[in-house]
């Protein structure tokens, strides 16, 4: 069984957050536990009387609402770029003009060695695509920034390497749901098996910045949740 997430401690930390600076990953800053988050940038890690500082992006609002939560832990998200959604918690230890300094973090989590992680679909998960016969709706097995799969009650005129367009992911949460609009996909293959429905596999071709944006965030709290099921973090 795949491990759900692998920690990066040590001089593993400075390489990996000096990484993520240099390539000004964009990353969700979170105050846990409150509808509080901003998007901001890690900016630098810096040696200051011999300890270690990570400096991030001031964000608009932040001080503010901080100033209720101080003795909280921030978390941050982001993604790298190979698709591996990381997490890690740090606590902000002071305000300047040039960005809050904040402790660095003990580990950093990778959430998935996946290149593009898959989660399992919830109950109602459903895909609305159109064929040439018009609107199909199928049941959502599981699904990714990359791709999705997912059977249907009835035969499909699906085949490899089809292309499909305008496809609609819709995921219930609370009382209502996500909806999350695919310009483009195709078909990559069809697993057949002998006592359940046939699986049909499908790669997003085409995915829209905000969407992917959205989704990924979803993501993420998919496995946060997941996570703290298994008191991984």
């Amino acid at each position: 069984m795949e491990e759900l997430a692998e920690t990066i401690s040590g001089k593993g930390i400075i390489d990996h957050l000096h990484e993520l600076v240099a390539k000004r990953r964009m990353c969700k800053m979170e105050i846990p536990n409150t509808p509080h988050s901003w998007l901001t940038l890690l900016l630098s890690v810096q040696e200051i009387s011999g300890s270690h500082y990570l400096w991030i992006d001031r964000a608009t609002g932040f001080e503010k609402v901080f100033a209720r939560y101080r003795d909280r832990e921030v978390s941050f998200e982001f993604l790298e770029i190979d698709g591996v959604p990381c997490q890690f918690k740090t606590r902000i230890v002071g305000f300047h003009p040039e960005g809050l300094r904040a402790e660095l973090p003990k580990c950093i989590f990778r959430l998935q060695r996946r290149g593009c992680v898959r989660i399992a679909a919830r109950s109602g998960t459903e895909i609305i695509f159109h064929l040439e016969k018009g609107e199909e709706t199928a049941k959502v097995k599981d699904y990714s920034l990359g791709g999705v799969s997912f059977f249907s009650d009835r035969s499909l005129p699906l085949h490899t390497g089809d292309r499909i367009d305008q496809l609609e992911l819709r995921v219930p949460r609370g009382t209502g749901e996500i909806n999350f609009r695919i310009p483009r996909a195709v078909v990559k293959r069809m697993e057949r098996h002998s006592s359940k429905k046939d699986i049909w596999v499908l790669e997003f071709m085409e995915m829209p910045d905000t969407t992917q944006e959205q989704m990924w965030q979803h993501i993420f709290e998919e496995q946060r949740i997941l996570l703290q099921k298994t008191k991984k973090i």
